[in-house]
């Protein structure tokens, strides 16, 4: 009687993983932890280290750029666009009426969105890292568990966010952008960012001079006055 043999998969090398995109170099700086309020310190550890990302991920295969080019559809990043901030302002018209599955659905899109933003900067480090650079806060899922707040500290840390920003974000900063006339000069600031790209494009320097006032919470300049018709984001936020 022949016995059946058992023959084991053979699994890909780690060289190979990195030459079919399954793996991420992330270079690593000197980073600043809170030692106590108002004093920090730099952690230096190692320079340099590759992450690995499994083929399958809860069921899911994930797919290196090639093959993920083939499941594109026709439509335009800008269609894309208008198609899900209208889906969402729909369902956020419908949550703040007091419709409880509206509330569920819109919940559920952010999470998961949030949830697939934070696998994509496994996937697309550096241009996830670029974008976060320049903005000051960063979406990400968080709880009541201190392991969760400890691990997203490091996330955002990784990602180097608000560091390029035009309110730069840093550990240890004492600015409350939940504070009244704190939200109300960044308001101002946004304005003046918006009508230098579409009206005045050869307005230079403003942007610094409204940058300073920022942190004393109230930005008093002239030109951000002027510009108070701007219309806002159809979106209602906790800091307005």
């Amino acid at each position: 009687m022949s016995r059946k043999q058992n023959v084991r998969p053979r699994f890909p090398s780690l060289a190979q993983l990195r030459q079919d995109g399954y793996a991420q170099q992330e270079i690593l700086s000197p980073q600043w932890q809170e030692v106590r309020a108002g004093h920090l310190r730099k952690v230096y550890r190692a320079r340099s280290y590759w992450t690995y990302t499994p083929v399958s991920i809860q069921g899911k295969t994930v797919k290196c750029a090639p093959d993920i080019a083939k499941l594109f559809d026709e439509r335009s990043l800008d269609d894309l666009r208008g198609q899900a901030e209208e889906t969402l302002r729909q369902l956020l018209y419908r949550a703040l009426a007091g419709d409880s599955r509206a509330v569920a659905l819109y919940a559920g899109l952010l999470s998961r969105g949030t949830d697939s933003l934070a696998f994509l900067a496994t996937q697309q480090t550096e241009k996830v890292q670029a974008e976060a650079e320049k903005q000051p806060c960063w979406p990400v899922l968080l709880s009541l568990n201190p392991q969760e707040l400890k691990w997203a500290k490091n996330y955002l840390r990784r990602l180097h966010v608000g560091e390029k920003a035009t309110t730069p974000t840093r550990p240890g900063q004492r600015r409350d952008p939940h504070n009244f006339w704190t939200a109300l000069a960044t308001e101002a600031l946004n304005v003046c960012q918006a009508n230098r790209r579409v009206w005045v494009p050869g307005l230079t320097g403003a942007l610094a001079l409204c940058t300073c006032s920022l942190d004393r919470g109230l930005c008093g300049r002239s030109s951000c006055r002027a510009a108070s018709g701007h219309q806002g984001s159809d979106f209602p936020t906790s800091r307005h």
